[in-house]
């Protein structure tokens, strides 16, 4: 995979080429079983204070996408059958796991326990966003599933109103639900 990977990126994205075709990059594929023809790549290069990272996407004619920061090529990618609503789960946590920036420690969250050094007593702002905090319900609509999940991006809780459409592509509404949080903005 890697070899591939590398030949498909020299011509698009040479830096991250070159990042792939150093042995010390990680590469693990990410878990996508909805997704045909395509496999999402989570490349991790170390560095002396923090590693650089990003996501791709190989297909199997050796295409290539960089999906960090650019939901065009995620729905590039994704473009297909209308999903179930376990699919369209499965999409909008990918979407919002791959193309991420990495400007500022972020990750996605389900559950108000999964925000990494969360005080226990915590200002009212949060106290009322506990109970919103869950694993996504999908809810069919005309334009297809709507969901709701949630990402702490530096010291802020983002919620994401997603919306997988018909043909599998994400429309994303993000809002600051809670800015500045006691906790950790870096690892």
């Amino acid at each position: 995979m890697r070899n591939r990977l590398i030949q498909a990126l020299r011509p698009v994205a040479p830096g991250i080429a070159t990042m792939v075709a150093d042995d010390r990059t990680g590469l693990t594929v990410l878990p996508a079983a909805w997704l045909s023809g395509w496999t999402l790549i989570d490349a991790q290069q170390p560095g002396a204070r923090h590693a650089r990272r990003v996501h791709l996407a190989l297909s199997e004619r050796a295409e290539v996408q960089v999906l960090t920061g650019r939901p065009e090529a995620f729905d590039a990618v994704v473009r297909g059958s209308e999903p179930s609503a376990d699919t369209a789960i499965a999409i909008g946590r990918a979407f919002l796991d791959t193309t991420r920036t990495f400007e500022k420690w972020s990750y996605r969250v389900e559950r108000p326990e999964e925000i990494v050094g969360l005080p226990e007593h915590t200002d009212p702002i949060l106290a009322d966003l506990r109970i919103e905090i869950t694993p996504p319900l999908p809810v069919a609509g005309p334009a297809g599933w709507s969901l709701r999940l949630w990402t702490v991006t530096g010291t802020s809780l983002i919620r994401h109103d997603l919306c997988v459409r018909r043909d599998r592509t994400v429309e994303d509404r993000a809002t600051v639900a809670a800015p500045d949080l006691a906790v950790p903005d870096s690892v």
